[in-house]
């Protein structure tokens, strides 16, 4: 059996922590690696090499305590982003809206500029070319 001793001397479960056989270990130190070497008499010295974890149980205290922050600040952030975003997607689609309302007040003048090759810029060449042939079937009507 395997028993960990802290320095009050309460045990410790030990299935948390990997030690050598029989030894007492603080429990905020683990065995990475252990061996042997022989000295210069003759006799055999055992080596084990500690890892202190209690920095990294501080660094997920500070972690814990720092997380609702960060979290705070991603989602303004990301709000932040989703709003300019948002205007930049639908600033083609409100000027095609008001061009397409004086179009139905049958402004002669009235066109979309295209300025993209995309969607949006697609849509409005079809706008203008289909408001130029209502003008064009329109004056045939009216001569």
């Amino acid at each position: 059996m395997i028993t960990i001793v802290t320095d009050s001397g309460k045990s410790v479960d030990a299935s948390v922590v990997k030690i050598a056989d029989g030894q007492t270990v603080d429990p905020r130190s683990v065995i990475l690696q252990q061996g042997s070497v022989a000295n210069g008499q003759g006799q055999t010295i055992a080596v084990k090499l500690l890892a202190d974890v209690a920095p990294v149980a501080q660094a997920k205290l500070a972690t814990l305590h720092v997380l609702p922050y960060t979290m705070l600040g991603s989602l303004l952030v990301a709000l932040v982003f989703s709003y300019i975003y948002s205007r930049f997607v639908t600033r083609p689609i409100r000027q095609m809206a008001a061009v397409t309302t004086t179009m139905q007040r049958l402004e002669k003048d009235a066109h979309y500029p295209v300025s993209s090759h995309d969607e949006i810029g697609l849509l409005g060449r079809n706008i203008n070319e289909l408001y130029q042939n209502l003008w064009q079937n329109d004056s045939l009507v009216g001569a």
